[in-house]
């Protein structure tokens, strides 16, 4: 577990600070506090819930509502969960972050460091783009640079389906299904972040309307709601992109399936008559014709080469043969 505290000063600088000196701000209430907490266990979180003397019922929404997205506005302390992209991203599950907070700090908790809108930006450069110094200028601010992360990864997926789409077009033997898979995977990981974070931004902009503290604050929030927008209205479209590329593989995959059992179809009647007549000599009776005939031998093997290869001309001249 890691524990970052900070004061977010008048001026808008983060001041480092310990544990117990955050606490004792927060009583005094003489700053704004923004306490950070990464990998924490449940039991963990619990005991510094303990000590910022947080309990009731958002103590235990806090605890119990760690993976489950939503925005809790119990005065005076509310809660946010929602889903963010992180470093390294688990196709399978979600990352969460949990934001507690109130007018004079605010407590974030996840368990993997997440993405930030500009590569070279850490976690504490987002003080640099606060529109104010208050707490609602913090999240819009971190709301803003998740957006735009959204944004960008959905670029990301238009140019990789439009890569997919040239492929298919010049050669479409070059494209393999765990390809489109992979993709389609990482899509709907982004889908499900998009539709966690959309309804949470637009609640807690029309709850903390009163709150804001500057017009710019209520920009973040407007272009943060608008990003989302954005890139939810991108990811169906390139989902419906990637859905006909993956039907245009399976119909080819099919397609090369059929024409592999024509070929095994026609190579059967070819050879069937040859095995039919081979089956009937092989009978153990005394009389068989050409059985004892000096040329019996070679008469039966002509007779098997005229029947195939008179089949196999009559399917090439139906076409039936590429």
């Amino acid at each position: 577990m890691i524990v970052t505290c900070n004061k977010i000063l008048e001026e808008k600088r983060l001041h480092l600070i310990d544990f117990e000196s955050a606490i004792e701000t927060i009583s005094k209430g003489e700053d704004t506090v923004w306490i950070d907490i990464i990998g924490a266990e449940k039991h963990e979180l619990a005991e510094k819930l303990d000590e910022l003397g947080i309990q009731g019922l958002i103590r235990r929404f806090s605890i119990s509502s760690y993976d489950h997205p939503g925005f809790y506005p119990l005065k005076p302390i509310s809660l946010i969960v929602l889903p963010v992209h992180t470093e390294k991203q688990d196709l399978r599950n979600l990352e969460y972050l949990g934001l507690l907070y109130n007018d004079g700090f605010l407590l974030s908790y996840h368990d993997k460091e997440f993405i930030r809108f500009q590569k070279d930006l850490v976690w504490q450069d987002y003080v640099t783009v606060l529109p104010d110094n208050s707490i609602s200028g913090l999240i819009s601010s971190l709301f803003f640079g998740q957006s735009m992360v959204s944004l960008r990864k959905t670029a990301f997926f238009s140019e990789n389906i439009l890569t997919l789409e040239k492929k298919m077009d010049r050669n479409p033997e070059e494209i393999n299904v765990e390809e489109i898979s992979e993709l389609q995977t990482e899509m709907l990981l982004l889908e499900s972040v998009v539709h966690g974070q959309l309804p949470i931004f637009q609640s807690f902009a029309a709850t903390e309307k009163g709150a804001i503290h500057s017009g710019k604050t209520a920009e973040y929030l407007a272009l943060a709601t608008a990003n989302l927008q954005s890139a939810n209205r991108s990811l169906e479209w390139l989902e419906r992109r990637i859905i006909a590329i993956r039907s245009i593989y399976d119909a080819q995959a099919r397609e090369k399936t059929n024409r592999r059992l024509e070929r095994l179809t026609i190579l059967s009647a070819i050879f069937m008559p040859i095995s039919f007549l081979a089956g009937i000599w092989g009978m153990n009776f005394e009389n068989m014709p050409l059985l004892s005939h000096p040329h019996g031998y070679w008469t039966a093997v002509a007779i098997m080469v005229v029947i195939s290869t008179g089949m196999f001309f009559y399917f090439k001249r139906k076409e039936w043969i590429d």
